[in-house]
């Protein structure tokens, strides 16, 4: 990350927000040497960690245990998609990933999030397109990532995301910690929407954001602000005085919707909201 004019925290209750405070680093990348035959053998390796080789054939994924010493290795779309085979596990990504004409889903739920640790290894995700009005779950790379989830050290570039209600480019539902992300796109919900999370916060835990950004060039709408919501609007998003009045909705360059706990650290947004 680029260095930090000056460090921004502070414990948000309830609300909606856009913060500035840090920027991003180069890091090395390599793209993976693809071979037609396996026995050359397409792995990946990289500089920044001397000994680890990744085989974008193998299943489910290119090399590790998923222990923290050995994380399993990402360095193919298809591994990328099967992280919820293991939500527990920690994962490394090798190389970077391109999912231009690739079709995408987001990864895991509300009731089954994400709870393992996901190194971006400063590497960058792009083109990842996911358009469904009508998704009423919340909606992201990740859908949710739970108390014990981490997501660092990774880009995130060109997507497009668009949801009913939650809305995130990274994470729908933040319950763990995101650190060291970087994110540029466009991003739409009928209700809550946030640039990097769409809400943020939990019952338990202390989610946190620490080092982390929403680029130049990001959109971030709901088309509830100022409009009525649909007609078949999820009922306990309502305003309790008035069926026809909804509740209000959650609109930001870093994150939509902020609950009692969230603790955000040096966090910019540069987004046009």
């Amino acid at each position: 990350m680029r260095n930090v004019r000056g460090p921004i925290e502070f414990l948000a209750l309830l609300g909606c927000i856009c913060l500035v405070g840090c920027n991003k680093s180069e890091s090395t990348r390599n793209s993976p040497s693809m071979s037609e035959a396996r026995a050359i053998s397409s792995i990946v390796t990289d500089s920044k960690k001397a000994g680890e080789i990744c085989d974008p054939l193998a299943e489910p994924y290119g090399g590790g245990s998923g222990s923290s010493a050995k994380p399993y290795l990402i360095c193919a779309n298809e591994q990328f998609l099967r992280i919820p085979v293991s939500p527990s596990a920690y994962f490394r990504l090798k190389t970077d990933l391109d999912f231009s004409g690739d079709a995408f889903a987001p990864l895991f739920s509300q009731a089954a999030p994400f709870n393992g640790t996901f190194d971006g290894n400063g590497h960058t995700i792009s083109n990842i397109t996911y358009n469904n009005a009508q998704d009423r779950a919340p909606v992201g790379v990740f859908r949710t990532v739970g108390i014990s989830g981490r997501i660092i050290n990774l880009e995130i570039a060109s997507i497009e995301i668009e949801g009913y209600q939650i809305v995130g480019g990274l994470v729908g539902i933040l319950e763990g910690s995101v650190e060291s992300v970087e994110l540029q796109g466009t991003i739409t919900s009928s209700a809550v929407a946030g640039g990097m999370i769409g809400r943020m916060g939990s019952k338990t835990g202390t989610p946190r954001a620490t080092s982390s950004s929403v680029l130049t060039g990001t959109l971030v709408q709901s088309r509830a602000v100022g409009a009525a919501f649909p007609s078949d609007y999820v009922a306990s998003e309502y305003s309790a005085q008035s069926p026809a009045r909804p509740a209000p909705v959650g609109l930001g360059g870093f994150v939509g919707e902020i609950r009692s706990g969230a603790v955000i650290n040096e966090a910019l947004s540069e987004a046009n909201v």
